[in-house]
């Protein structure tokens, strides 16, 4: 549905600006598409689940991983948006003892030590991708002190979408 929706506003805007790459703008505004996507369902279920406040801070959370971290993708914008809007917005309903955010934010740093960040498709280059993996270990590094088990589950789901999967090819791959 996302994919459309970019694809009918990519085609309208090519139509007065010719001389513009169809297949660019559609990509931008899908990626656009998906994080607006994304923010506004996570709200809107965080609100009917009663989180709203947890939600957005997972969200944030998961923006700011995947930005330094990379990660696999789903194969379709609108599933990404449902399935990442629903782990979001329950997120916060999910109690963790300390035990379990120690050993649970442990592993994730071994994961983000080892494999971030992890890019399986081409990107723009960013000034700050050789500092990646450093920051993106600092943030997991930060639930040792902060201790939230929102951060912890995000951490750690974001942890599993950088393993290298079998049957996942990354750039150096293709």
């Amino acid at each position: 549905m996302l994919e459309r929706i970019s694809n009918r506003i990519a085609r309208e805007i090519c139509e007065v600006v010719p001389t513009l790459n169809r297949e660019v703008i559609a990509y931008d505004l899908g990626i656009r598409l998906n994080w607006y996507s994304t923010l506004i369902l996570t709200a809107m279920l965080g609100w009917i689940f009663n989180d709203l406040i947890g939600s957005l801070i997972a969200f944030a959370a998961l923006v700011a991983l995947r930005k330094f971290s990379g990660g696999v993708h789903f194969e379709s914008l609108t599933v990404c948006t449902v399935v990442s809007a629903l782990f979001l917005s329950t997120v916060p309903h999910i109690p963790l003892t300390v035990t379990a955010m120690m050993y649970f934010t442990a592993v994730s740093l071994i994961v983000f030590i080892m494999y971030a960040p992890f890019e399986f498709e081409e990107r723009n280059p960013s000034h700050w991708d050789k500092w990646s993996k450093a920051i993106s270990s600092i943030l997991v590094t930060s639930n040792f002190f902060i201790l939230s088990p929102i951060f912890t589950i995000v951490i750690f789901v974001q942890a599993m979408t950088i393993l290298p999967w079998k049957g996942v090819k990354t750039n150096d791959e293709n």
